[in-house]
């Protein structure tokens, strides 16, 4: 099947280039938003002492970007996995991409989701986005549990929209993408009445299927959401505010693929998925006149996921994949329709308290503070079949994706010493979990007398010096922080009784001797917690210690790592009309007890595996009245071995993003106009490919599926207008040479979906 488009992407590159022409300064440039520059300010700030990086409006907007993710596409040290469908994509920081590894925040309410074969459950529209904080690593402050990172996100807030002298406003905009058709159409109201801050805001976004490059359409890729927004600031007082907020987005119900990760829609099958998520938060800030500054949220966060899958299509096709037949069938047992419900609700508190002192040439700031979460997971799998239903799924109870809940608490202290030019960054955080199965998990760990509630606590400790000669522009730093990863609850709790992928067959319990010539797997790869001195004797059941319910439970502990980092940045004063800013950053990254190396070790359940990770981050900017540019590079790579005692299962870097380079370059003309143009070079590297990979995405395939993904440049140009006061024109094109790529699957580090091809960006924005 083959579409042709309306013909904007031919046009836009002329119209790029007439906006020179065409601008006039009819109106104010767009509010100054970071470091002042002859009255502009930098778009990215790159804090020097840590790998921060935060992304104002005016870089958000620019990219027109249809999700959160490609709003963060080359930064260094961040990959995207998973894609292009929203749902299906993930965040990889420094190569960490599971759910657990890379905490996600909006107005600093905790998010979080967990389904197998899904993305990372982020379903923020940019249009609502004011800022975003990417912080690379462990940190004592921002949350627990996180090895990657945590990336913020700030929505939008009346103040942000207002212009100077304003006190009410209003604003549309309509945006047009010509790859997939997709019509974009946001209405907000906004206003400061008195001692408060108002706004309202909804997004629709509705597309058809995503076109490749070669004309050819991405199967039941198209989308229809609706996001809202409303926030209501309250300031009683010039030091003390308050802010509620409440955010949300749905879709569906739609046709998706069953694996929206980078698998064809062949695997898993179609279903029809239903997705409703809803945040609210309650902040507030307090500035005493005593050196003292109080901080808090609490919020709610619910994320619920419907798929419906179906046997057949309203035209008789063959649409289901699992948990419907694919195999004839006694009538017993015969499954017509499932569905399968997740519910997540995460409920989040946390107070932080600053204070700052100073005696002569030393200075300080001391920060202290309390976070608290409960995140409770609901599932369930309900048939058309009543007689399987009691069989397999009593309850509605799935033994692949179990309930269970998560609560933590912690107590974190950080001090920030400077004296003369040094600076000293202590740190410390105490973490206490619970973790517990529900339904019927909780009833198979009871009935072999596990216990379904696990605890743990961590103390994880980090320690920055930073070192600024003559309190210059460059500054060097070196900092050391520790983090851990607790398992999901598909690990914890998953039932692998039945079947070797339940989870992995880490805690499959052998049934037999698997040495006889006929045994379905080799002991020492499927069913790791089956003593290998065992192997080639009689069956002994005493040298099993899978449990009978192939629950792993208890058996596990959190991984933990250990991160040290060096960071040399170059930030002189603003100088003839120009500023820099520039931070090169190198780190290495050792994590012990890997979850996927659980083993017999002596008797005992363990964990040996270790791996090491090291890589290079380097982001630089340039700014001044007239010319804009940055540059950024990130390269990681990860070695190491899932047992440490034996050597086996070496690990190799597929799960990495691929090395990146993104140069961005333009121009402003006047105070009404800008244009630009962006490039990102993504190497190649190394993967796993099947029978499904696009051929045309890789190369020099070996007999275990291991291949080379193809690098790939993809260049894009950008310009603005601020037409007059009120109407704003923004366009863009994206893989401006239409190359054919595919992207990173978030299963496995394997080769994903083809990328789309090109696309054409158009928006006009009316504020008044």
């Amino acid at each position: 099947m083959t579409r042709t488009g309306c013909g904007l992407g031919a046009c836009l590159p002329a119209l790029l280039v007439m906006l020179p022409a065409l601008a006039q300064p009819l109106g104010p440039a767009e509010p100054p938003q970071q470091v002042e520059v002859t009255g502009r300010r930098m778009t990215e700030e790159l804090p020097a002492d840590r790998p921060t990086t935060v992304l104002g409006r005016e870089t958000i907007e620019r990219r027109q970007a249809e999700n959160i993710f490609d709003v963060l596409k080359g930064l260094p040290g961040l990959g995207v996995e998973g894609g292009p469908r929203t749902t299906g994509m993930k965040f990889s920081l420094r190569g960490f991409n599971d759910n657990e590894d890379v905490l996600f925040k909006i107005d600093g309410a905790v998010k979080g989701f967990e389904k197998y074969r899904f993305g990372s459950g982020v379903l923020l529209d940019p249009e609502l986005i004011n800022s975003l904080t990417v912080e690379r690593g462990p940190a004592v402050t921002s949350g627990s549990g996180a090895l990657g990172g945590t990336i913020s996100a700030r929505t939008k807030s009346a103040v942000d929209l207002l212009r100077p002298g304003e006190t009410y406003g209003g604003l549309v905009k309509a945006g047009y993408n010509d790859n997939n058709h997709e019509r974009l159409r946001l209405v907000a109201g906004f206003g400061r009445p008195g001692p408060f801050d108002v706004l309202v805001a909804v997004v629709r976004r509705d597309s058809q299927d995503i076109q490749l490059s070669d004309n050819s359409l991405l199967p039941v890729s198209a989308t229809h959401s609706e996001s809202r927004l409303a926030k209501v600031g309250w300031f009683p007082h010039e030091r003390l505010n308050f802010e509620l907020g409440y955010i949300s987005y749905d879709s569906g119900p739609e046709r998706q693929p069953y694996d929206v990760t980078g698998g064809p829609p062949g695997v898993g099958g179609i279903v029809r998925r239903t997705l409703d998520d809803a945040t609210t938060t309650l902040r507030f800030d307090w500035n005493s006149p005593y050196e003292l500054n109080l901080r808090g949220v609490i919020s709610k966060e619910r994320t619920q996921l419907n798929d419906e899958h179906r046997n057949f299509d309203e035209e008789g096709r063959r649409e289901g994949r699992i948990c419907v037949n694919t195999l004839p069938a006694t009538s017993r047992f015969s499954v017509a329709r499932c569905d399968d419900l997740w519910r997540y609700d995460i409920t989040n508190a946390e107070v932080f308290g600053e204070t700052r002192f100073k005696a002569g040439a030393f200075a300080g700031e001391v920060v202290l503070g309390v976070q608290g979460q409960d995140s409770r997971r609901d599932t369930s799998r309900v048939t058309s079949n009543v007689n399987l239903n009691e069989t397999n799924f009593p309850g509605g109870f799935n033994p692949d994706q179990p309930a269970g809940d998560k609560v933590s608490a912690a107590a974190v202290a950080e001090a920030r010493l400077r004296w003369d030019d040094w600076t000293l960054v202590p740190g410390m955080r105490r973490d206490q979990y619970t973790v517990s199965s529900r339904g019927q998990a909780r009833a198979n760990m009871e009935a072999v007398g596990q216990d379904p509630d696990i605890d743990f606590s961590k103390t994880l400790m980090s320690l920055g010096l930073t070192w600024q000669p003559n309190r210059g522009a460059w500054s060097f730093t070196g900092r050391v922080n520790e983090g851990f990863r607790p398992p999901l609850i598909d690990e914890y709790f998953g039932d692998g009784s039945s079947t070797s992928t339940r989870p992995n067959g880490r805690c499959r319990p052998t049934s037999g001797d698997p040495t006889l010539p006929n045994a379905p797997v080799t002991a020492s790869a499927a069913q790791p917690l089956y003593d290998p001195a065992g192997i080639g004797l009689a069956y002994d059941p005493a040298r099993d210690l899978a449990p009978l319910n192939g629950i792993c439970g208890g058996l596990y502990r959190p991984q933990e790592s250990v991160s040290r980092e060096l960071i040399i940045a170059w930030q002189p004063a603003p100088a003839g009309g120009y500023a820099w800013t520039t931070r090169l950053t190198v780190y290495r990254i050792r994590t012990d007890h890997l979850l996927s190396s659980l083993r017999w070790v002596n008797g005992e359940a363990g964990q040996p595996g270790v791996e090491h990770r090291r890589g290079v981050e380097l982001e630089a900017e340039m700014r001044s009245r007239t010319l804009f540019a940055s540059m950024s590079y990130g390269q990681v790579r990860r070695e190491g071995n899932e047992d440490a005692t034996t050597g086996a299962a070496a690990i190799e870097s597929f799960s990495v993003p691929a090395d990146a380079t993104v140069l961005t370059l333009g121009s402003r003309i006047g105070d009404s106009a800008s244009v630009g143009w962006r490039v990102r070079h993504l190497a190649e590297r190394k993967a796993y490919v099947s029978a499904q990979t696009p051929v045309q995405c890789y190369s020099n395939a070996d007999s275990e599926g291991v291949a080379t993904q193809n690098g790939v440049t993809l260049n894009e140009i950008f310009g603005q207008w601020q037409i007059n006061r009120m109407f704003a024109l923004r366009a863009s094109v994206d893989n401006l040479d239409n190359r054919d790529h595919c992207l990173v699957s978030s299963f496995s580090g394997a080769v994903g979906f083809r990328a789309p091809g090109r696309a054409a960006k158009l928006s006009l924005t009316a504020q008044f």
